[in-house]
């Protein structure tokens, strides 16, 4: 009897400090920022290869809140195309991770994974492809809450050409 009552006047004594401990957020300050702003559903219309194109477009924190996931579709019927994108900021690297599959495929050639750093309200994330880098560049408008996604195909030159761009407005809630 003694051992249980010294174990329930040891828990009683912790307790206080185990509800009142802080939980730690091992989120990066910017990017929950900027991220955050994000969250929610969009209109996202823009252009691919030159052609227009409409998706519909939602994201949203998931795994303890350390990623926001995207998920964009093709309006068309049949829709040609639809991604699901993670991003995360890695506090070991100081940068952000992006993994970005879609209805392309996987082909083992070539890295799924995008590294990028912030700069105010822009994030630019690189894809290294062995034959040609590829480059997103997502531009949050904090006046009109809007997004501009922009992404180009690189050479081994170091020129740029706009792959697709991409505005996000936000739905009516």
């Amino acid at each position: 009897m003694k051992k249980i009552s010294s174990l329930l006047v040891l828990l009683i004594s912790f307790f206080p400090l185990m509800v009142a401990s802080p939980q730690v957020n091992t989120r990066h300050s910017n990017s929950e920022g900027l991220l955050d702003h994000l969250v929610g559903t969009w209109n996202m219309e823009g252009s691919v290869e030159g052609k227009p194109v409409r998706y519909s477009f939602e994201a949203g924190r998931v795994l303890h809140d350390e990623l926001v996931h995207m998920y964009m579709k093709d309006l068309a019927v049949p829709s040609p195309y639809e991604a699901d994108v993670y991003i995360g900021y890695d506090t070991t690297r100081s940068c952000y991770v992006t993994f970005w599959l879609d209805s392309f495929g996987v082909d083992s050639t070539f890295a799924v994974l995008g590294y990028g750093h912030q700069k105010g309200d822009t994030l630019v994330i690189l894809f290294s492809f062995p034959k040609e880098p590829f480059r997103d560049t997502f531009t949050y408008d904090s006046k009109r809450d809007a997004w501009r996604f922009l992404l180009e195909d690189g050479n081994l030159q170091g020129t740029w050409k706009t792959f697709a761009d991409y505005e996000l407005t936000r739905k009516s809630r």
